[in-house]
């Protein structure tokens, strides 16, 4: 009897050894056997099956931390791009207007706001002085809000300049008047442009012969040649007259020792071309320029429009329009500064104003010339 009790107490102890582990090298294993034995199901392709909305964009609710923080910061760096030229404007004269944004999204679709209309109002990212006082401007696009303040600090008298031409700046009143007057405050002065070069084609010499007389632009080299282009310098191989020699554009900054340059080309470019040919060639230039001369501050004009009515094959103001866009993408992707001095020069039908056309066609009058220099003056400090 006692043979049998003992015999169901060894039977009992070794079923209990085996439930608990016991009986094993020592390393009692608590996780239930089914747990451990059974394979855990895998779900990483169902979570990287990212489920996507109708625009084919992915659900940020299914993304990852790494993923969503990426997006973040790739909407975040698209929303940054808008911003205005300027934190802070003067204007001088009642109905004196200034361009406040030159970037590359339509103002069509910034929202612009000002936060007392009777000083001045903004539309299209231009400002416009109504009456003196102070006041802020506001831009805002995608979220993303930038503010301008204005200061309309109206004079009775006209602006002081020594360089104001014989034939006076048209104050816009008809159609075929510049839509909106040379901005007056400048931010540097005649000797910010000791050091630098202007290139140009015909357009250009009625600045150069301006600036001979009133050295509105200080010592600055004019390198200057009527019918020249980007293409005629990269691919036909007409070049800069300088000292009397046909010279390479590249090597004649060299020479005169420019430490900045101020380029207006296209005119006899993109009838010949094309607006995508151009700014291929521009490319190619490019390349010469910081190839040769590396430390060189490069400036880009947009180009002037053609006076409405004296458009002929390729030149034609909607090839202008086009070809400034692309310009000044340009300019931005390598580097360059922009400078767009065009909206300053157009009439309401959008080609250049007539008290600025010499010659019903493409060239400047003194008072071009004038307002040219009062934009780079306003502008070349940014």
């Amino acid at each position: 009897m006692i043979k049998r009790i003992l015999g169901l107490c060894l039977i009992v102890c070794l079923l209990f050894g085996i439930m608990t582990g016991c009986g094993n090298d020592g390393n009692a294993k608590t996780t239930s056997p089914v747990t451990t034995s059974q394979p855990v199901e895998d779900t990483t392709e169902a979570t990287s099956q990212i489920p996507e909305d109708t625009t084919g964009r992915p659900d940020p609710s299914t993304l990852t931390t790494a993923e969503t923080t990426e997006q973040t910061v790739a909407q975040t760096t698209e929303s940054v791009l808008f911003s205005m030229d300027r934190e802070h404007v003067t204007l001088v004269r009642t109905g004196e207007t200034f361009l406040l944004y030159s970037g590359g999204i339509d103002p069509s679709l910034i929202t612009w706001t000002t936060d007392n209309a009777a000083i001045a109002t903004i539309s299209g990212g231009v400002v416009t002085a109504v009456s003196k006082g102070e006041t802020m401007v506001y831009g805002e696009y995608e979220g993303v809000r930038s503010g301008c303040k204005v200061n309309c600090n109206l004079q009775d008298e006209q602006f002081a300049d020594p360089t104001t031409p014989t034939q006076p700046i048209p104050s816009g009143k008809g159609p075929r008047d510049p839509v909106m007057d040379p901005p007056s405050n400048a931010v540097v002065d005649a000797s910010f442009f000791d050091d630098a070069a202007f290139v140009g084609d015909s357009i250009s010499l009625m600045l150069s012969n301006y600036c001979d007389y009133t050295r509105a632009l200080g010592n600055a080299t004019f390198l200057v040649r009527g019918s020249y282009g980007v293409g005629n310098e990269v691919v036909a191989g007409y070049h800069i007259i300088y000292q009397g020699v046909e010279t390479l554009l590249e090597d004649a900054l060299a020479s005169c020792g420019a430490k900045k340059v101020f380029i207006m080309l296209g005119m006899n470019d993109i009838g010949l071309y094309g607006v995508d040919g151009t700014i291929e060639n521009w490319g190619k230039l490019l390349q010469r320029l910081r190839a040769k001369l590396p430390d060189l501050q490069i400036y880009i004009q947009s180009m002037t429009p053609v006076w409405t009515g004296g458009e002929v094959g390729g030149l034609t103001n909607n090839n202008v329009n086009a070809y400034n866009q692309k310009l000044q993408a340009f300019a931005q992707a390598n580097g360059c500064k922009f400078i767009d001095v065009a909206p300053y020069m157009r009439d309401s039908t959008g080609g250049l104003a007539t008290p600025y056309c010499s010659d019903s066609y493409v060239h400047l009058t003194e008072a071009g010339a004038k307002a040219w220099i009062q934009v780079l003056m306003a502008y070349t400090g940014y």
